[in-house]
């Protein structure tokens, strides 16, 4: 369904923003807002800081593709996705160079997650993205280990470009946090450390009901709960990252 020569164009900025987060103070947000009839909407900011631009155009150099991201590039994405039949009002904005927000409707969650997976694969490993309805009561799971990592490959392709797999799980396994800090400082200077142990991943989840149980994130308010990823616990994957929610 979606192009991934164009997701290799855009998600460049999208994804290497989580990638090398540790050369800036960048913010990655996402939200999910899940009703009863498993209908909701997903939406996300990214905001980069001048210092991370630079470094990009330094990256650029080595890319083997254009890289650069327009509001052309980011309508076009807006319209593959418009094509599923599990999602709908696509809009993805390039407000600056610095700052990027989208938002998509969903239909069903159960089915827009399993259409993100190959048929053959649905059974072989945990899909990073679960979803069940028993009833009146409502679960979702993220769960990413260095065994399902191929899943967010197949939806970032960038991870399997050589200058950026570098940072990533597969070509760090069995390399300790200290060793991995000092491979950031020696490739992105003084302040990639620093900033890599503040940086994180916050993914927000709002729901019809009360939450009922919750492992691994914080509630905000009876039907809002908080997950924060640390970036370096998603780089290294030397533990599974397990996040659950049941309301």
């Amino acid at each position: 369904m979606y192009n991934n020569s164009l997701l290799h164009r855009i998600l460049l900025i999208f994804f290497s923003a989580a990638v090398l987060t540790a050369a800036s103070s960048c913010t990655v947000k996402q939200e999910l807002v899940v009703h009863v009839d498993e209908s909701g909407n997903a939406s996300f900011e990214i905001a980069i800081e001048d210092y991370f631009i630079e470094v990009v155009k330094d990256f650029q150099v080595f890319a083997e593709e254009d890289t650069d991201v327009t509001q052309d590039n980011l309508d076009e994405l807006a319209v593959d996705l418009n094509t599923s039949e599990y999602t709908s009002d696509a809009i993805f904005n390039k407000v600056s160079d610095n700052f990027y927000t989208g938002s998509f409707n969903f239909s069903d969650l159960e089915e827009f997650f399993n259409e993100l997976r190959e048929e053959e694969e649905k059974n072989e490993t945990i899909s990073v993205f679960t979803y069940e309805k028993r009833g009146f009561v409502q679960n979702l799971n993220i769960y990413i280990d260095i065994e399902n990592y191929y899943q967010l490959k197949k939806l970032v392709p960038l991870l399997e470009d050589p200058e950026f797999a570098m940072f990533g799980p597969e070509e760090n396994i069995g390399v300790s946090e200290e060793d991995y800090i000092d491979m950031i400082s020696f490739a992105l200077g003084d302040e990639g450390p620093p900033s890599l142990l503040r940086s994180f991943i916050e993914v927000v989840i709002i729901t019809d009901h009360p939450i009922i149980s919750q492992k691994g994130g914080r509630l905000r308010a009876p039907n809002e709960i908080v997950f924060n990823i640390p970036m370096l616990d998603f780089l290294l994957l030397a533990e599974p990252i397990r996040k659950t929610v049941t309301w």
